[in-house]
């Protein structure tokens, strides 16, 4: 509905630094309205205003800082949900009675969650809005990361993780794109730049908290039935960010570009009026805007609750129809690649280095981390018995220091990266830092093979990482200027779905191509990415690209 607005408000000023996010602004003069007739409502809509200057007009303040802190648990849960596993491998190999395959299935059935669940997210916050599912989803996935924290068999861990996969997919998707559609096009590819740092500094607290916990003998015995080790202790600590998620996305308002996109243009007003006067200390009735867009017609109700949830099949058609197919292919293929790449080699490190230490102090000559590798897996007895109960003399590595902090080492060449990652966005472009990033990470993986040392494997695992990380950044960007605000958390979806299933076809082949031969995993790995970099250049431009 369209309420009785000012027929003559004059347009703001409206500048904003991109490279230093400040605002300025010239107040309009405004002057009484005129009645509520039908051509005074067209009046006003040829002088109503889209999002992006409403948002313009609310500055980048106080909210933004505030909305940018709520998102720092979110981003870290990220990290916790689909790395810890990696880290109690050695601990729990014994207690669990993991091969080397299952090793490989439990750090990729989190992903395997995210997989069954993308679309249904995607859908479900696209017609129900983005708040709920944010504060909901976060807290359903902290009672799910306690539960599995209990675990006393492998497929007792093996099922609640994937749980956690299926449930942490939606809160986080939706999570990336409320922070989008908070802030202008002018900073948005730069806003999701920096706030994916969080995820490099996640992975900087991660192995510290494992230094200072797992290394622990600690046997708790609850009910006479639950035996409770360190890693146990190690997997609860991380139930605290998603809970810390669900309460700090309470606080924050629903999304105002999806509350226009569904018509609820009054609602939106509010939340500009909000943001408006959190970043500029004025009263939120003195925000310059009156009348906002429309693509709705004067009384058509958007639809809620199960109709809501009907229409929402609607929102898949665009999605398949040309430029956006295409579009959402390309952009599909080159995060399944990244993360590919990126996600095999960065969950098994720790399990890498902890190898690479145990051969060192049994061993003084020299040999590269294939043969190291080789040599491990040759060595280590597994028998399994007619029930499928596996019996060995198991015993855990037992991690060394520097691979924790080794582990460190590598967040912060991370977060270095994601530091300097504007700087390198204003220089080459989205498109051609994709390719060129791609393109070195393939080089890093090959170049693992012929690695001898320690010190060479954690230098171009760190470069390997950090680079492909900041890409993985950069893909989401530019799928978040790809697609309109009706069908930007499905493109979202299945943008992060398909990452997780390159994730996951890398976790469960990695183990076997080693047994075909040491070379076979990392040139796989780098002709993926290679291939990426070439389809990376046809992408199409975003720069400047304004939020529809």
């Amino acid at each position: 509905m369209v309420e009785e607005m000012d027929s003559n408000v004059e347009k703001n000023t409206n500048k904003i630094d991109s490279n230093h996010m400040t605002f300025s602004t010239t107040a309009p003069e405004l002057e009484s309205t005129s009645k509520d007739t039908e051509s005074g409502i067209q009046k006003d809509n040829k002088n109503a205003a889209d999002f992006e200057e409403a948002i313009l007009t609310c500055g980048f303040g106080k909210f933004n800082i505030l909305l940018l802190l709520c998102a720092l648990p979110g981003y870290m849960t990220a990290v916790y949900v689909t790395c810890m596993l990696s880290y109690i491998m050695t601990s729990a190999e014994c207690d669990l009675k993991m091969s080397m395959t299952d090793m490989g299935t439990l750090n990729s059935i989190p992903y395997s969650g995210m997989l069954t669940s993308a679309m249904l997210w995607g859908y479900l916050s696209d017609t129900l809005g983005r708040k709920k599912i944010m504060v909901w989803g976060f807290l359903a996935l902290a009672i799910c990361e306690l539960i599995a924290s209990f675990s006393q068999t492998y497929w007792m861990l093996l099922f609640f993780k994937f749980l956690a996969g299926f449930i942490f997919n939606g809160p986080f998707a939706v999570m990336v794109s409320y922070i989008s559609e908070l802030h202008s096009s002018t900073i948005r590819s730069k806003v999701l730049v920096y706030v994916n740092a969080y995820c490099a500094f996640g992975n900087i607290i991660l192995p510290l908290i494992a230094w200072g916990v797992i290394p622990n003998d600690w046997n708790i015995v609850l009910f006479s039935t639950y035996e409770l080790h360190s890693w146990h202790i190690f997997l609860a600590l991380f139930s605290i960010p998603p809970l810390a998620s669900g309460l700090a996305m309470a606080m924050l308002p629903e999304s105002p570009k999806f509350l226009m996109s569904r018509g609820r243009n009054e609602e939106a007003l509010k939340v500009f009026r909000k943001i408006y006067a959190l970043n500029t200390g004025k009263n939120p009735e003195s925000y310059p805007i009156k009348c906002l867009e429309t693509s709705m017609s004067k009384g058509e109700e958007a639809p809620r609750g199960w109709a809501a949830i009907q229409g929402g099949f609607r929102q898949l058609k665009p999605l398949c129809l040309p430029p956006a197919v295409y579009n959402l292919f390309l952009v599909c293929f080159l995060n399944a690649g990244n993360m590919l790449g990126s996600n095999t080699l960065r969950l098994w490190f720790p399990q890498i280095a902890a190898i690479i230490e145990d051969y060192s102090s049994k061993h003084t000559e020299t040999a590269s981390l294939c043969q190291i590798i080789s040599t491990h897996v040759s060595n280590k007895t597994v028998i399994s018995t007619e029930i499928g109960e596996i019996v060995s003399d198991c015993i855990a590595l037992n991690p060394a220091d520097s691979t924790y902090t080794n582990s460190i080492i590598i967040g912060l060449g991370t977060l270095s990266m994601y530091c300097i990652g504007g700087f390198l966005i204003d220089a080459f472009g989205k498109r051609k830092l994709t390719a060129l990033g791609l393109v070195s990470s393939g080089s890093c993986a090959l170049a693992l093979y012929w690695s001898t040392s320690y010190v060479e494997v954690v230098t171009i695992f760190t470069i390997f990482v950090s680079i492909s990380s900041f890409i993985a950044t950069l893909l989401s960007a530019i799928a978040v200027d790809l697609f309109s605000t009706s069908t930007r958390v499905m493109a979202i979806a299945t943008f992060l779905m398909m990452g997780r299933m390159g994730t996951v076809i890398g976790g469960l082949t990695f183990p076997v191509l080693l047994n075909t031969g040491c070379f076979t995993p990392f040139l796989f790995i780098a002709s993926i990415m290679f291939a990426g970099s070439f389809m990376s250049l046809v992408l199409p431009s975003t720069s400047g690209k304004r939020s529809d």
